[in-house]
């Protein structure tokens, strides 16, 4: 069922109901809409649900704030996925604690409505005050990810998130996801605005559960980190403190039964604790890409593999060209492949879909890599 964007944002907005109680009306009611069409002696039975909230919730306050919040965003060119949306990742949905609203600014990969949705997606995370080794570590591994097809996943803070960020979208087709702990009217860190516009050119987004206006609070960053993990398949953890909110990410993803991995940094330098203490805990060790790919049991050759079979020489030709260009308009695209107009028309229509490229709203093209992960044996 596709939950109402309107009777996500009655819940989110009601002040004092927090995502205890939520998850109280929901396991109680089953949807946010449900909920709304309670009654209140109905709704006064669930835990922590008293009068004085059903009276918010059916407030002509919070109908006029999620009536703000739906214009907002719209005039923002930001889209609401509510808890319910089939584009709303199974992932996260399975945490503990799922947030009822994920706002969103750029491109989504968990197209479900539309069969899509990414094969292997890898948090990468770690400290602030990264090393110059700890920022070559971040940015090759996630390139290489990228480069074969994974999405990367990081928050988008200065450090080790900006450069995963970074070496994705230097991977030819190379797709990444920030999370936010703020609303997505703003980017933070400041310095990180360009870097922002570049993720959603380049076919990625930004990702938050905050409403517009919301300033980042240090206590939304470790909830942020709840986000992170549900969205990805694996995390991996490049330097982190002994206190580093990177370590975070990694305790939820112990919790929710993903694997954690991490770099190994030099024995007596303080950002090297944190990894070296999940590596003693039973993190598996990462040096390279290939690490990555063997702990979550996922080949990065299936793509080359399948298409020998799967593609016409032509259109070969055409996904070499949007490999080796990334992101490009039309015209580039004629001039690379030195097609006839027509005939590149075809040889695209035909590659979208096969699901080898995906057509972004600006009318430009990128190479989507076309993955299936490899699954463990059973012994």
């Amino acid at each position: 069922m596709d939950t109402d964007p309107h009777a996500a944002l009655s819940l989110a907005l009601t002040p004092g109901l927090g995502p205890r109680k939520t998850r109280g009306l929901l396991e109680r009611f089953g949807s946010p809409e449900d909920v709304l069409a309670a009654s209140d002696a109905l709704l006064r039975r669930v835990p922590g649900i008293k009068r004085e909230l059903v009276d918010l919730l059916r407030s002509r306050q919070t109908v006029e704030r999620v009536k703000r919040e739906v214009r907002l965003t719209k005039e923002a060119g930001v889209d609401i996925i509510p808890w319910g949306s089939p584009c709303y990742p199974d992932g996260l949905r399975t945490i503990y604690d799922p947030p009822l609203v994920l706002y969103l600014r750029g491109s989504w990969p968990w197209r479900k409505d539309q069969n899509v949705e990414p094969s292997l997606a890898l948090a990468i995370v770690g400290t602030r005050n990264a090393s110059p080794y700890g920022l070559a570590q971040a940015a090759s591994i996630a390139r290489e990810v990228a480069s074969n097809g994974a999405l990367v996943v990081s928050g988008l803070a200065l450090g080790i998130d900006s450069a995963a960020h970074r070496g994705a979208l230097e991977a030819s087709g190379g797709t990444t996801i920030a999370v936010l702990a703020n609303g997505l009217d703003q980017v933070y860190p400041a310095k990180n605005r360009e870097l922002a516009s570049e993720i959603i050119a380049s076919g990625g987004a930004l990702v938050s559960e905050y409403p517009l206006g919301t300033r980042p609070l240090r206590h939304h960053f470790p909830a942020r980190n709840r986000i992170l993990n549900g969205l990805c398949h694996g995390v991996l953890v490049v330097e982190a403190s002994e206190h580093s909110g990177a370590l975070i990410t990694a305790e939820y993803a112990m919790e929710e039964g993903r694997p954690v991995m991490a770099v190994p940094g030099r024995a007596g330098d303080p950002r090297a604790v944190g990894c070296l203490s999940l590596l003693r805990d039973g993190a598996a060790l990462v040096a390279k890409a290939n690490d990555v790919f063997d702990e979550l049991s996922w080949s990065p050759h299936i793509v080359a593999e399948a298409e020998a079979d799967d593609l016409t020489d032509a259109e070969h030709r055409v996904l070499v060209s949007l490999r080796n260009l990334g992101c490009v308009p039309l015209d580039l695209l004629l001039e690379s492949t030195g097609m006839p107009p027509h005939v590149l028309a075809g040889q695209l229509a035909t590659l979208s879909l096969k699901g080898y490229l995906q057509k972004h709203d600006d009318g430009r093209y990128q190479a989507r890599a076309v993955q299936t992960p490899k699954r463990k044996m059973d012994t």
